[in-house]
């Protein structure tokens, strides 16, 4: 079974627990909303800055991004590239929190061995 198979398992677990209905019930409600949300960016993919922000969650935003022309290193040829409509996730509250780690000390410098001559 993959992660996401596993994770989707998991947000079906969860929602069962949350409203206390059968799991099949759970499936059927995490489905419609990921239906949902699928059908909202759908009908607003054209819309350049449209943005669905769910409350502590994150912030799902449609950037659109120009064709241009681009130079192919391998063969020197100057093409055009493809118009691209994009869906950026950015995360917010906890969960922003939990994506930044604490760096690492300074590891102290390395000593070089000295020779005996």
């Amino acid at each position: 079974m993959g992660s996401s198979r596993i994770g989707l398992e998991i947000l079906i677990e969860k929602v069962r627990h949350s409203l206390g209905v059968r799991k099949n019930k759970a499936r059927e409600i995490v489905l419609a909303v990921a239906s949902c949300l699928e059908e909202t960016f759908k009908e607003n993919l054209n819309t350049d800055g449209f943005s669905l922000k769910l409350h502590s969650f994150g912030k799902f935003t449609v950037r659109h991004r120009a064709a241009s022309l681009r130079k192919i290193p391998l063969t020197g040829k100057i093409s055009m590239t493809s118009e691209k409509h994009k869906i950026k996730f950015v995360s917010l509250g906890e969960l922003r929190k939990l994506e930044k780690v604490k760096p690492l000390p300074a590891a102290p410098p390395l000593s070089l061995p000295t020779q005996i001559v």
